[in-house]
């Protein structure tokens, strides 16, 4: 089976090659388009803490329109933060700022 095709190919080299061209052209046609999104976020399940976060943001500054970087924090026990952890993240916001 192998042979005659390798024959076929080797006789008829241009009948190939547009063969392969009409194959291609065909799957072009019909094949879904692709669509690109620049925010990562869109793949994300809404479920996510970091989608979630990103949504309370937009509402809270709706004027910004490009956020650089979102950083969430939460305490590893689930309780609500503390004044503590409140004055470390400010004091850690601060440093990133710097």
């Amino acid at each position: 089976m192998f042979a005659r095709l390798a024959r076929a190919v080797v006789r008829h080299p241009v009948w190939t090659i547009v063969a392969w061209a009409a194959v291609a052209i065909v799957v072009i046609a019909f094949s879904p388009q692709m669509s690109t999104e620049s925010d990562q976020g869109d793949f994300l399940p809404d479920s996510y803490e970091s989608v979630q976060a990103l949504d309370i943001a937009q509402k809270a500054f709706p004027q910004q329109e490009d956020t650089s970087a979102l950083i969430v924090v939460k305490r590893s026990d689930g309780a609500p933060l503390a004044a503590a952890d409140t004055a470390k993240v400010q004091q850690v916001a601060l440093t990133l700022n710097a």
